[in-house]
């Protein structure tokens, strides 16, 4: 009896914490910029007619938080530069369970902080396809050069275009405001964006177990 009891705890332990934390992980999509800018691109905007232009973003190795990042570099000052995301990043968010999206920013360089002159943009994300358009904004950065941990939940994004449920069952594009003073030039990183899912209940329920599986052999082997 004692070895079948045993043999029960070291199954709960095995698939509780090891198989499905394995698929929370694999709902969970990121760039970090290890090697290259993983697809990323450079999208601008004139007088509301968008087009890509890459030679406002490049690849530096050194300087992220930590590793590489992606960096854009602002050539005229002008005000409507945002970073493309990939293919990976699209698609069905609400079957990937998508919480929120966070991402590193940092200001590198501008030419000139003057409120007078300059004033901040604030952050700013856009996510839109067939379905709608919605987007999500944070206040200005205030002029630090240090990398900042952006945080932007699901449920803070506004819809101004179509439905919620028909935008986030097929996210065609995802695009984040690169572009962070205006009308002055500005040097820009960007690293570590993340899609973040949230746990499924059974999930948790199924951690727990693991973890009780864990206290039982333990308190089995000290009986024996």
């Amino acid at each position: 009896m004692r070895c079948s009891f045993r043999i029960l705890l070291v199954c709960l332990m095995i698939f509780g914490t090891a198989v499905l934390p394995c698929h929370v992980l694999a709902t969970s999509i990121s760039s970090t910029f290890d090697n290259d800018l993983d697809g990323w691109r450079l999208r601008q905007y004139n007088s509301g007619v968008g087009e890509f232009n890459d030679s406002k973003i490049s690849y530096e190795a050194n300087g992220g938080n930590p590793g590489g990042f992606a960096k854009f570099e602002d050539q005229i000052g002008d005000y409507g530069d945002f970073f493309y995301a990939p293919d990976k990043f699209l698609g069905d968010w609400e079957s990937m369970a998508i919480d929120s999206i966070t991402y590193d920013m940092k200001i590198i360089d501008y030419d000139n902080w003057d409120p007078e002159v300059v004033h901040g943009n604030p952050y700013e994300i856009y996510i839109g396809g067939t379905g709608g358009r919605a987007s999500w904004s944070m206040d200005a950065p205030n002029g630090t050069t240090d990398w900042l941990n952006i945080y932007a939940p699901l449920a803070e994004f506004t819809i101004y275009d179509g439905t919620w449920d028909g935008l986030i069952q097929d996210v065609g594009w995802f695009m984040i405001k690169s572009d962070m003073f205006s009308p002055t030039n500005d040097i820009v990183g960007l690293d570590n964006v993340r899609l973040n899912p949230v746990p499924e209940p059974s999930t948790i329920l199924l951690m727990g177990l693991g973890l009780l599986g864990l206290v039982g052999i333990k308190k089995a082997r000290k009986k024996s």
